[in-house]
């Protein structure tokens, strides 16, 4: 199955299922049958920042209102 993670400002989290939601309309982030691929991409995301120096969200005061996009932090497949 082909999923994208998106993890946004305030801790709030997406997880759509691209086969057979492509609209992206049906968030899964937070049913219980999807605990386990959202801790290994919670995992995979924290990976990709160590590997590219950030930490896991905004540095600055001014960084807080710009959009997780902004932040360059990756939306993840898998």
């Amino acid at each position: 199955a082909a999923f994208r993670y998106i993890p946004r400002e305030g801790g709030e989290e997406l997880l759509y299922d691209l086969r057979s939601n492509p609209e992206e309309l049906h968030n899964l982030a937070k049913q219980p049958a999807q605990a386990e691929r959202m801790t290994r991409m919670r995992q995979r995301l924290a990976a990709h920042l160590k590997s590219v120096g950030e930490s896991s969200g905004p540095q600055k005061s001014d960084d807080l209102a710009k959009p997780y996009s902004a932040l360059r932090l990756p939306i993840l497949h898998g």
